[in-house]
């Protein structure tokens, strides 16, 4: 357990049902250099260097191989991928699905992920074209924050890299988790 987060049900299973502040603070428990990624970095972590849409076969029949999304484990589910099934009808163990070129895992489905950013239109507006800018609005006047990545229960459109989603930051659900990275300062420009 991370510093007052929610211990997982079963052994392996990601940390689910916490809002935005939790998750960073759970972060900010493993040090100084620890905390949330920003979007940059979480899509950067996601693509494993690659430009498609998901770091692995696109094919609708393979999907289900390479991530946790809402296939027909969930019959009742009339928006699904009807192509294939995985194993798990909710959050899968870490680690189920095989790792990115990074050696990532559960990059794309499972849980949606909190990260730095504020969300929200007026969040980007400032950010220009640079894609890997730091994030201009991280401050507490912000009152949603972005997701990235999917969870078990959205369609693979909704698991592609570049998706994103914002929520207000003190929502808890079931499917929203987070994941911490370290040495999360940028470095100053020359």
């Amino acid at each position: 357990m991370l510093g007052g987060a929610p211990a997982a049900t079963t052994a392996n299973q990601p940390v689910a049902n916490m809002d935005w502040t939790r998750a960073s603070d759970a972060c900010k428990h493993l040090g100084a250099d620890a905390g949330l990624p920003t979007e940059a970095q979480w899509e950067y972590a996601a693509r494993g260097g690659s430009q498609d849409a998901y770091p692995f076969p696109s094919d609708l029949a393979e999907l289900c191989g390479y991530a946790n999304g809402a296939g027909n484990e969930r019959p009742e589910w009339a928006i699904r991928n009807k192509e294939c099934s995985d194993p798990f009808k909710d959050a899968a163990p870490v680690g189920r699905f095989p790792p990115n070129s990074l050696g990532l895992y559960d990059m794309h489905g499972n849980l949606w992920e909190w990260v730095l950013d504020a969300g929200g239109n007026g969040a980007y507006a400032d950010r220009g074209p640079d894609p890997t800018a730091e994030p201009l609005s991280t401050g507490p006047e912000w009152k949603t924050r972005v997701l990235r990545g999917g969870s078990f229960g959205d369609t693979p459109l909704r698991l592609r890299s570049a998706i994103r989603n914002w929520r207000m930051q003190q929502l808890q659900y079931p499917i929203i988790g987070f994941r911490c990275v370290r040495g999360a300062g940028r470095q100053p420009n020359p």
